[in-house]
């Protein structure tokens, strides 16, 4: 009986110790399960807040928005390249208040007085577009502008009236009028989804607006950099890169060289900030041999034949359409315009430039029209070439027009106006203009 019972006891003692790592495998698989949990809940509590923070500035930048004109002052000037042809302005509100926030990779409107080339003596009002290069701050905008030069095969044709008297005429101290932020192409950075930027030239300047906005918020988010360059000369705000590649904990940043490498610099090379330089231009093979696969959001900014060939093969390696983004401004944004009808002749008159009339011969816009007839239209404004908006709205006294693959983007398009930026002539054409 003796023995009975203690082989019980041993046999219970024995289950005890059995169990006693069931139990602290059991508690640690809960304590894990547990910690995990409060990971998720943590990780959901910073979105709640980062979603209701936003909603707080996008309702305060409602507030501190603003209609119409209002008047900047130029703080600071800065050459942003060797050859000095890129140069970074600092605009400060002159009436000191706070300035509303805006989404990366959106753009300002100008307006400007410019002595007139045609009439010495005289000024003319012009309006541009130019994409803001920083991320977003209560106190200044900044905006990257390359001086245009006249085209390589057309040297007859003048350089960027507008760009040209940034860089020649205006200086720290002096006031312009600026509109408020606007524009459809811009990068939420609330959004989880890893992202391709990708630019060329000047191009890169919503792309660095982007990335500053991305460094700002700390984000986590898997970004893949490419910034396309023909040279060293070329090679703009280089320690924006630098920092990206340091500070976004999963970016992967690339400097591409169409032309000449920097001297010491090799395919491949990786500097010290983590930034990889790479011989070849910003196109669908350098992704496809870089990246793990396609499965990204694209923003594209730069020359006109890079990003419309980027979009067609990008597609074409299985990208859906509507995750390809990019942002083209003056004639090259807009549409190819449908062929004439063998020997009809369509004209354009201007009534209030005197009944000027122009004939079209298939230029891209109306615009175009004219300034391939080297006329400047009297009341038509010009500034971001795409439709959007609205500087040029212009009366329709007879006639109609087209907009083929590019529908206006503008809101308060009216009835009987057109915008000639995009616009071509389906008949012939009467602008109040």
């Amino acid at each position: 009986m003796e023995l009975v019972a203690l082989a019980l006891g041993l046999f219970i003692v024995a289950m005890l110790v059995l169990q006693v790592p069931v139990m602290v495998y059991t508690t640690l698989q809960r304590s894990r399960a547990m910690q995990a949990q409060r990971r998720l809940e943590y990780k959901e509590w910073q979105l709640r807040l980062r979603a209701a923070e936003t909603q707080l500035d996008r309702a305060e930048s409602n507030t501190l928005s603003w209609s119409g004109w209002r008047k900047f002052e130029v703080r600071k000037k800065v050459v942003e390249n060797k050859s000095g042809d890129i140069c970074s302005f600092y605009f400060y509100p002159h009436d000191r208040r706070k300035l509303p926030a805006f989404e990366p990779g959106q753009f300002l409107m100008f307006r400007l007085d410019i002595p007139d080339p045609d009439d010495p003596g005289e000024t003319i009002e012009e309006t541009r577009c130019y994409s803001l290069s920083d991320s977003p701050n209560p106190r200044y905008y900044r905006i990257s502008v390359r001086k245009v030069p006249s085209p390589p095969k057309q040297p007859d044709l003048p350089p960027g009236l507008v760009s040209g008297f940034l860089h020649d005429h205006i200086n720290e101290g002096d006031l312009i009028d600026v509109q408020a932020p606007s524009g459809e192409f811009f990068l939420d950075p609330d959004q989880e989804s890893p992202v391709a930027l990708l630019a060329g030239g000047v191009g890169v300047t919503p792309i660095l607006s982007m990335c500053n906005t991305l460094i700002d918020r700390k984000s986590s988010r898997e970004v893949w950099i490419f910034f396309g360059v023909r040279h060293a000369d070329d090679l703009v705000m280089l320690p924006n890169f630098e920092f990206a590649a340091g500070h976004l904990k999963n970016a992967h940043v690339y400097i591409c060289f169409s032309g000449d490498m920097p001297k010491g610099i090799e395919d491949g090379t990786i500097a010290d900030s983590g930034i990889i330089y790479k011989k070849g231009r910003v196109d669908s093979a350098m992704l496809k041999a870089t990246m793990p696969g396609n499965n990204y959001g694209y923003y594209i900014c730069g020359p006109e034949m890079m990003m419309k060939t980027l979009d067609k093969d990008l597609q074409a390696w299985g990208v859906p359409k509507a995750r390809i983004n990019w942002e083209a401004f003056g004639e090259s944004a807009a549409p190819a315009p449908a062929a004439l009808p063998s020997g009809q002749t369509l004209t354009i008159t201007y009534g209030a430039s005197g009944g000027k009339s122009v004939s079209w011969q298939g230029e891209k816009s109306i615009r175009a029209a004219a300034k391939a007839n080297k006329f400047r239209e009297k009341k038509v404004k010009y500034a971001c070439g795409q439709g959007k908006c609205g500087c040029c709205h212009t009366a329709l006294k007879s006639g109609e027009v087209a907009y083929n693959d590019v529908q206006p983007a503008f809101a308060d398009l009216q009835d009987g106006y057109c915008l000639p930026c995009i616009a071509t002539p389906k008949t012939s054409i009467e602008l109040d203009a």
